[in-house]
C-alpha cells in the first residue's frame, strides 16, 4: 500500500516482485485499505498473504490487520505520526515495522510513528522518509518474507498430500478387511441360519435340496 501517491521506489520493487514465480502482486493507495481487506478475505483457502505498506500505507496496515480474517505477514515501512492508529489486535502471523525514531529526519515525523501491538518486531534506522523506500535491507526483507511464506506453503501442501496418502492406505486396509470378512461368511454353509428362517420347521424336499447344493458349493 502506498501513501497519498505511488512511491517510485515501491513501484520499482513491485516490478521486480512480479517477475517471481507463483507470486501475485496487487497495489492499493492507503485510503483503499477496505478493498484490500475484502480481497484478502476472498482468497482461496491456503493462499499466503504479505501486506507491505509505506508512509500512510504503513499506517493503514494496522486497519488491514484488525479487519482481515488472517494475514500471514505485514511489513510497515515508516508509518507517519500524522495519522491516528489503533492498537494492532488482529490475527497476524508476523508483523515487522521499520521506522526512524528521529522525527527531524523524516520531515517532522512522516516516518517516525511507532505502531502499538503485542506482536510487532521493530527495526529502527536512520533513513530519511523518501530514502526509506530504496533501502536494500527493506527490499531484501520483503523478498525473504515472500520466500519464507512460499516455502511454508509448499511444506503444508506436502503434509496434506502425505495425510491424504495415509488416509487412502487406511481406507484400503479397511476395505480389504471388510471384503475378507464377507468372503469368509459367504463361504461357510450356515444351515442353522437357513433353518431358522423357517421358524424351526423341518424343510421340505425342495428346500433341503437347495441347502444341500449350497453346502456342496
Amino acid at each position: 500500500m502506498f501513501g497519498p501517491l505511488a512511491a517510485p521506489g515501491l513501484v520499482e520493487l513491485v516490478a521486480e516482485l512480479k517477475e517471481l514465480p507463483d507470486v501475485e502482486i496487487a497495489t492499493y493507495l492507503h485510503q483503499s485499505w477496505p478493498s484490500l481487506v475484502e480481497d484478502i478475505n476472498h482468497q482461496p483457502k491456503g493462499t499466503r498473504t504479505l501486506v507491505v505498506g509505506y508512509s500512510l500505507g504503513a499506517n493503514s496496515t494496522v486497519f488491514v490487520a484488525n479487519q482481515a480474517n488472517y494475514v500471514d505477514s505485514i511489513i510497515a515501512l515508516q508509518p507517519s505520526m500524522f495519522s491516528w492508529n489503533p492498537t494492532v489486535t488482529g490475527n497476524v502471523g508476523r508483523m515487522i515495522e521499520i521506522y526512524n525514531p528521529n522525527p527531524a529526519m523524516t520531515f517532522g515525523g512522516m516516518g517516525s510513528e511507532k505502531l502499538v501491538g503485542g506482536n510487532i518486531e521493530y527495526i529502527a534506522n536512520n533513513d530519511s522518509h523518501p530514502g526509506a523506500q530504496y533501502n536494500s535491507e527493506f527490499r531484501s526483507l520483503v523478498k525473504s518474507e515472500i520466500a519464507r511464506l512460499s516455502t511454508e506453503g509448499d511444506f503444508d501442501t506436502a503434509q496434506l498430500q502425505q495425510t491424504d496418502h495415509a488416509r487412502m492406505q487406511v481406507d484400503t486396509q479397511n476395505i480389504v478387511g471388510m471384503h475378507s470378512s464377507a468372503v469368509k461368511t459367504d463361504s461357510s454353509c450356515n444351515t442353522a441360519a437357513i433353518a431358522q428362517s423357517g421358524r424351526n420347521k423341518k424343510p421340505d424336499d425342495l428346500t433341503q435340496k437347495i441347502i444341500d447344493s449350497l453346502c456342496a458349493d
